[in-house]
């Protein structure tokens, strides 16, 4: 309104932007709740069963985004080196998935990785090959780390209302799927990670 107000008064349609006598509070930016390492812990025992246990972890731990979790590849990850490359995202872009780049040019990294999930990646990967074979033809073979038991992709909104159900099932807060990467955040930081890491 102060912007198209100033436009007014410049082409003397208005004697005076009045906006300009306005004083606008300082907007606070509101916090997000996140889990801390209890809650985490919790998180984590409970979905130790689940099929993509090792997706939950990635969140929690690594502090990946609901997107770039999705869009991970078996040839991204390097079980030597124990590491995993980001090098893109799975989206919805007019209700239908889309794959890009991370959501910004420092997202494309590459994260290294604990025994635990290295762990879990293996029996994930063992799973899914048993997967695979007891589909045969009509397992559609996308290379994808989490993928639905044919081997197509997740969707995003499927993903984060498996998440709300598994808190929901531990008696955990409701938080966002997005919330866990801010958790795995302050659960570096609290463990002497730089921020800037």
């Amino acid at each position: 309104l102060s912007s198209a107000l100033s436009a007014a008064e410049k082409r003397r349609l208005v004697s005076s932007n009045v906006c300009r006598q306005v004083e606008i509070a300082p907007e606070r930016t509101p916090t997000r709740p996140v889990y801390d390492g209890k809650q985490l812990a919790r998180f984590l025992s409970h979905v130790g069963g689940d099929r993509l246990a090792a997706l939950w972890r990635l969140y929690a731990v690594i502090g990946l985004r609901k997107g770039e979790g999705l869009a991970l590849t078996w040839a991204v990850v390097d079980f030597d080196a124990s590491t995993v490359r980001i090098e893109r995202s799975l989206g919805i872009v007019n209700g239908r998935l889309s794959w890009g780049p991370p959501k910004s040019s420092s997202g494309v990294r590459t994260v290294a990785l604990d025994a635990t999930t290295l762990r879990m990646l293996r029996s994930h990967q063992a799973h899914q090959g048993a997967e695979k074979l007891a589909l045969g033809a009509g397992y559609v073979d996308t290379d994808l780390l989490f993928a639905r038991e044919d081997g197509a992709a997740l969707r995003p909104e499927w993903t984060s209302k498996r998440f709300h159900t598994l808190a929901e099932e531990a008696e955990l807060p409701r938080i966002h799927l997005h919330d866990l990467r801010h958790s795995a955040a302050s659960m570096a930081l609290t463990a002497g990670v730089p921020m800037k890491v």
